[in-house]
């Protein structure tokens, strides 16, 4: 055990330069890094047996966990970690997390760094690492996107005010994730976990103001959201939805069958710019076209972020995201088998590619872009900003996650002020809140209770929608419609 304290200490309070080498000087990463789940590995309980500290979710593993912690700085970090994050509960008794069959994910790493510190633990550097090692190594043209929420386009017009506003109410019942339910389920049955959305899209006028409008949806997860209620109104709108998941998908085709829906559907791979409709022999490969006057959606089977990359993720429903996930790729409440290959592209040239290409048209006005994708908007964001800093994008639907967004590394503060960097002024949905300044509103989701969640049981996030006090109908289309409806009969 001695060695292995020599090397925890060694790796935790000294810098290494140039990136992740072991003691013998190989480099700690390779082919099979993720078989061995690398950087805070799966750890579930912190026991003592024979006097002995075993970190991880078994016994057998404890051999395993010794070897780590000679290999990689990674390895080491996640004991660290662990040690000290269960002498910090013991010390002060604050939080009664069990993490019998948890594994250290994406979502419970600003959890543990955040439990150190406030019970005056230090972490030795495990920030740090977190970000330096962790972060740039698994998402090397990522990390430096994500990390730093500085804006990348300087702009002539003024920010939005650093304030949150409230915002439309729809409840009759309650301020409640309970009360939402309830009225969307009475709006139609079965509705998703995308509660914000659906009410919003059902009991507000935003589909309404003319025909035509052009509408994106990123983390469609099952399809019962803005991609089919933007059909189901039937006005003619253009959707371009993006879910990376197969499983999803088949959620998604499934969904739109049953509404009677599926001619309208498109799948795309954006790659090659082929499309797949569905008819009666099944599927046919066809041009990635949708008629002028028609619904059309638009299904790409890739997820958006900052940068283009591939993943392996968990197919868990709404919480399908790096997030739920392990360092090293083990699932949340999950077992290996049920992870699925994902592509991750940037969004900005596949928007300009399907305004143009597939719809024809010779400018690009997105009416409504809905992000929801439990804690990542920022990388998809980010994919995106040359629209938003052209001032290309009027609504812009959110749920804000503080807690997931920084499990990603990112800053949530940093996040609401980018958004109003380029303009978007926020408002509460569903609920009485506001006005909150954005620091009042990251401190309301980030006390005590949720920093020390590490199972899911205390989630606290808004749904909000921004508009962009600079949009001036870039396209003219809301001005000719308006002038249509005018004019005499």
């Amino acid at each position: 055990m001695f060695p292995a304290i020599v090397c925890l200490l060694l790796h935790l309070l000294l810098p290494i330069p140039g990136g992740t080498y072991n003691v013998s000087g190989r480099w700690c990463h390779g082919p099979d890094w993720r078989k061995r789940r690398g950087f805070l590995w799966s750890l579930a309980r912190a026991v003592k047996e024979d006097g002995v500290l075993l970190l991880g979710r078994r016994e057998s593993e404890a051999l395993t966990w010794k070897e780590g912690l000679h290999e990689c700085p990674e390895g080491a970090v996640s004991a660290g970690l662990g040690v000290y994050a269960r002498a910090a509960m013991a010390e002060q008794q604050a939080i009664v997390a069990e993490l019998s069959e948890g594994v250290i994910t994406h979502w419970s790493a600003p959890v543990l760094l955040w439990r150190l510190r406030q019970g005056g633990w230090p972490d030795f550097g495990a920030g740090h690492v977190l970000e330096q090692e962790v972060h740039r190594y698994r998402f090397p043209d990522l990390a430096d996107l994500i990390l730093d929420t500085v804006p990348r386009f300087r702009l002539d017009t003024p920010p939005a005010p650093w304030t949150i506003q409230q915002g439309w109410w729809w409840s009759q019942r309650e301020a409640s994730h309970e009360g939402m339910s309830a009225d969307s389920n009475d709006l139609q049955e079965g509705s998703s976990l995308d509660l914000g959305m659906h009410v919003l899209l059902r009991r507000s006028p935003i589909l309404m103001k003319r025909r035509g409008l052009l509408l994106i949806d990123v983390g469609a997860f099952d399809g019962n959201s803005l991609l089919s209620i933007g059909l189901q109104v039937d006005m003619g709108h253009k959707v371009l939805a993006f879910e990376p998941l197969a499983s999803n998908r088949k959620e998604i085709i499934a969904h739109l069958m049953g509404k009677e829906l599926l001619g309208h559907l498109q799948l795309l791979d954006p790659e090659t710019q082929e499309c797949i409709r569905f008819n009666h022999q099944g599927m046919l490969a066809v041009p990635c076209e949708c008629v002028a006057e028609s619904s059309c959606a638009t299904l790409a089977r890739v997820g958006l972020s900052a940068a283009n990359h591939s993943e392996r993720l968990a197919a868990a429903a709404a919480h399908s995201s790096v997030t739920m996930q392990s360092y090293g790729g083990e699932i949340y409440g999950g077992a290996p088998e049920k992870l699925e290959g994902a592509d991750f592209l940037v969004g900005e040239p596949i928007v300009r590619w399907w305004v143009h290409s597939v719809l024809g048209l010779p400018c690009v006005d997105i009416h409504l872009l809905k992000i929801d994708v439990e804690g990542a908007e920022f990388a998809a964001l980010r994919g995106l900003e040359p629209l938003l800093a052209e001032h290309r994008v009027r609504f812009l639907f959110l749920e804000v996650w503080p807690l997931a967004i920084m499990s990603w590394g990112t800053d949530p503060l940093g996040v609401l002020r980018w958004l109003a960097h380029y303009g978007f002024h926020c408002r509460f949905l569903g609920t009485h809140l506001g006005p909150e300044t954005f620091e009042e509103f990251v401190a309301r989701h980030s006390t005590a209770l949720q920093m020390g969640d590490f199972g899911l049981d205390s989630m606290s996030f808004n749904d909000v929608l921004c508009e962009d006090l600079h949009w001036r109908d870039p396209c003219g289309w809301e001005r000719r419609a308006n002038e249509g409806r005018s004019r005499p009969a």
